[in-house]
């Protein structure tokens, strides 16, 4: 999908892909992340309204099946379109507090994420997210500051590794929990953002893949 692309378009500005921390490197990140946000929104704009529909709204012209389908596959969709904007302020503006932006962003993903009912499984969580949502679940409990949603956030990406459907998907979801929970600690404890890969390499002594 189109938004997808934004991942790589938005990493290209952290400190592991150009330089930082200078007046001119911040101007121009901010610059370049102002205008992918303003392309985010477009693309925003021309979506399709049939996914934003929910499954009752969808129950009334297919059946309560496919409608339940539609809606997981929508939220998915809409989740992982809606965390770039959480990604480009804690690439961008990860020293600020959240915009007014960054807070729709994360309500946006939270809600759309508790919509995406995923699979039943045999464990205390009863069903777990699809597994395409691992980066999405990573950056939102980074910068999520509810703790009830970031233990969700940290409990469901434990979760993904066993999800049939997907499982080479998410073969880093474990350590991805596992660093999740750490770094939001260290993050409490400094009042801070702090940089997931430099943290991953304290902790594990390697950088894997989440975003």
């Amino acid at each position: 999908m189109t938004s997808q692309g934004y991942y790589r378009r938005i990493s290209a500005h952290n400190k592991h892909h150009r330089s930082r921390f200078t007046s001119e490197d911040e101007f121009e990140v901010v610059i370049a992340c102002k205008q992918l946000e303003s392309e985010l929104f477009e693309l925003w704009d021309v979506r399709p309204a049939v996914i934003s529909l929910t499954k009752e709204q969808l129950t009334q012209v297919l059946s309560h099946g496919v409608a339940v389908q539609l809606e997981d596959i929508f939220s998915v969709y809409l989740a992982s379109f809606w965390v770039l904007f959480v990604y480009l302020h804690r690439i961008s503006w990860w020293h600020l507090p959240h915009s007014a932006l960054a807070k729709r962003a994360l309500n946006e993903v939270w809600e759309y994420m508790q919509r995406a009912d995923g699979e039943e499984v045999n464990s205390p969580l009863r069903r777990v997210i699809h597994p395409s949502l691992l980066s999405p679940l990573f950056l939102f409990g980074t910068e999520c500051q509810d703790v009830s949603q970031r233990t969700w956030a940290i409990e469901h990406t434990e979760t993904l590794h066993p999800f049939r459907l997907s499982s080479g998907a998410t073969r880093n979801a474990k350590r991805a929990a596992a660093l999740l929970r750490e770094l939001t600690k260290e993050q409490d404890a400094r009042q801070a953002g702090i940089d997931d890969r430099d943290f991953s390499m304290k902790l594990f002594g390697c950088y894997f893949s989440i975003v």
